[in-house]
């Protein structure tokens, strides 16, 4: 673990998955059953989250974030600035947070996902559409430039033996890096776009 964790209650990831959001709340020795998990954060779930953190005020518990809308986000400033010595606040995605929730956040960085990945590479090569569907449900809380390193892995991978796979592969990762695409959909759209090129 990082030092200095343990003076702050806020945190927020970069290049993070919401798997590592969870291994990171283990890594604060927060119990699985005292884990709140929000992938997109409403203003209605900020009061279910103020009356969960007055509750557990004698046990750690951490309160895991993916997205959030502004108005959420505007809700939940009051707790982040005063949260309990129990509660600790884990956001996963931080491309849309405010600056006002950045600031009261201590940032960290993680970098799990390798530059190729054998699991995606066999499932394009195998036109195997399940492994893809599942990869994309997976891949989509991946920060966009860590899924940008891995489909340029994997394109470079493929690209002697699967060729027309590759190029679609590149031209999708173009339009990724000039646009703020839905990820979800991004993969969707090209998975299945590589499965039709059969």
């Amino acid at each position: 673990m990082e030092q200095n964790l343990n003076r702050f209650s806020v945190f927020v990831m970069e290049g993070a998955s919401f798997d590592d959001a969870l291994d990171f709340c283990a890594e604060l020795g927060i119990e699985k059953n005292n884990i709140f998990v929000y992938k997109n954060l409403k203003i209605a779930d900020v009061r279910n989250i103020k009356e969960e953190s007055a509750l557990s005020s004698n046990h750690k518990c951490a309160f895991v974030f993916g997205e959030i809308g502004f108005d959420a986000q505007n809700a939940l400033l009051k707790l982040l600035e005063e949260p309990s010595d129990s509660n600790y606040f884990v956001l996963y995605k931080n491309d849309s947070l405010l600056d006002t929730v950045k600031s009261r956040a201590q940032l960290i960085k993680r970098k799990h996902v390798s530059a190729f990945d054998k699991e995606l590479a066999d499932a394009i090569k195998n036109n195997n559409i399940n492994a893809l569907i599942i990869k994309a449900l997976k891949m989509q809380d991946y920060a966009k430039d860590e899924i940008v390193s891995l489909l340029e892995g994997t394109s470079k991978e493929l690209s002697s033996s699967e060729f027309k796979k590759s190029l679609i592969i590149n031209k999708e990762i173009i339009k990724l890096k000039q646009f703020n695409l839905n990820r979800k959909l991004f993969l969707f759209t090209l998975f299945f776009r590589l499965f039709g090129s059969v």
